[in-house]
């Protein structure tokens, strides 16, 4: 075997979950207001993707135990990740949401490494750039950092995350010390929870401290059936809004008391109630798990890519209620988790679940999932424009891929003073992920009215 590293736990467990209905790919669209030569993307590549990060002409291959490693493909060719294309006349937001569904619902050649870029000509009179990135190369905030590296101000491209605050709070430190170990602990509590049931309410009384959050995680039912979760297909779909203005968002959230992820969340929170309740499967809530960094913001990411985020679930409630009533109860529970050692505690879990046999950890993530409907990434981009060879970037949204049954991910991008909103989903259990688009829009829009006339 060619001179191979083993992959990390937490990148295997994302390959072992790839199937044909889900693949374990992040995807990320950018747009841009003039065309880009292919030579140019090409070159931008070259130097700025593949030369600071060798795990991009890596390729998986399999040890002598059947183990995950990384292995330079001793075939590396650019031109097998990087392809070019064009989008028929007119060329607008239907057409690139078309393309897009179309490749979110094709898997990446693994006998390579498992990435692929398009160039898209035609996209209202600019180009667009949609990358598909393996989970197994790393997270999706990482990954949004290394692709908005390729633009020409390069030195200043800063992601933070909310909700997830980039600084560690003291609860999380022992357990990010040593992930492994503190996974290996809660796996361990989790077996004794199991085989003496009559404990776990116990530990999830135990206010602040590990046990009881992973006595909380235990004791959480699965999300109730809807028409978001079931057996899922191999079609997806995505669409996203046409923007809005950061500041209007940022008014909103100052008058409330709340925050621009506390105003994002409502409205998702209100598109989502819509939904079910068109669909006669009306909740009280939902919950949507939400992918936090665990990255230092202000330190570039590491050469080797890799995953480094927890997650938190954060319920949504959907039911029928007045808009500052809903809002009020979206801050509250968001503020709930703002230091919450729950990111923590679920990267130390998966951490150690990539080091179980593949049928334990199937059985984990299938619970795991079952406890949420939906994904939300929410990430804060650069606030100036930026550029790719000349050209300014308009646009940006990533999704991250679901599992367990979870068929629907919404993406939440601010670039540049706007903020788009996005989603990709299931085509056969949400064939018109449109209406939760409009039902964000139609949120905001009656959020603003109700404090300018007074009866929020």
């Amino acid at each position: 075997m060619a001179r191979s590293e083993r992959m990390s736990t937490f990148d295997a467990a994302w390959l072992q979950m790839d199937s044909p209905e889900n693949p374990m790919v992040i995807t990320g669209v950018l747009w841009l207001d003039r065309p880009l030569r292919y030579a140019d993307l090409s070159d931008l590549l070259s130097q700025r993707l593949i030369g600071p990060y060798p795990r991009f002409r890596q390729r998986v291959v399999y040890g002598v135990l059947g183990e995950p490693r990384w292995a330079v493909d001793p075939k590396f060719d650019l031109r097998l990740h990087l392809h070019h294309i064009g989008l028929p006349a007119p060329g607008g937001q239907p057409a690139l949401q078309n393309l897009v569904s179309q490749l979110l619902s094709s898997p990446l050649e693994m006998s390579r490494s498992p990435w692929q870029i398009h160039l898209v000509d035609g996209y209202l009179g600019g180009s667009a750039i949609i990358a598909r990135l393996h989970h197994a190369l790393a997270d999706g905030i990482s990954l949004a950092r290394v692709l908005l590296s390729l633009a020409d101000e390069v030195d200043d491209v800063t992601l933070d995350a909310e909700p997830g605050s980039t600084e560690e709070p003291s609860s999380m430190r022992s357990v990010l010390r040593d992930p492994a170990s503190a996974g290996e602990k809660l796996l361990d509590l989790g077996r004794s929870l199991r085989n003496e049931p009559d404990r776990v309410f116990d530990v999830a009384r135990q206010g602040g401290t590990t046990a009881a959050v992973v006595g909380r995680l235990l004791t959480m039912s699965d999300d109730p059936p809807t028409p978001l979760k079931g057996e899922l297909g191999p079609l997806k779909r995505a669409v996203w809004s046409s923007g809005a203005p950061l500041a209007e968002i940022k008014s909103l959230a100052r008058r409330l008391h709340g925050t621009v992820n506390d105003v994002l969340l409502y409205a998702l929170a209100c598109a989502l109630g819509r939904y079910l309740r068109q669909r006669g499967t009306p909740q009280r809530e939902v919950r949507t798990l939400v992918p936090v960094n665990l990255r230092p913001a202000d330190k570039p990411v590491s050469r080797d890519l890799g995953n480094h985020f927890g997650m938190v679930f954060v319920p949504l409630p959907v039911d029928h209620l007045p808009p500052k009533q809903r809002f009020d109860e979206v801050r509250r529970r968001m503020k709930a988790l703002k230091d919450s050692t729950e990111p923590a505690l679920t990267y130390a879990l998966l951490n150690a679940v990539g080091r179980t046999p593949l049928q334990f950890e199937k059985l984990f993530t299938d619970s795991f999932g079952a406890k949420a409907s939906l994904i939300t990434t929410n990430v804060p981009g650069p606030t100036a424009p930026l550029h790719l060879a000349g050209a300014e970037l308009r646009g940006v949204l990533f999704w991250v891929p679901q599992s367990a049954g979870v068929s629907l991910g919404v993406s939440l991008f601010s670039y540049a003073g706007t903020v788009w909103w996005g989603v990709s989903a299931d085509a056969g259990r949400i064939p018109d992920p449109e209406a939760l688009v409009e039902g964000m829009s139609d949120a905001l829009d009656q959020l603003r009215s109700s404090l300018n006339d007074g009866s929020c």
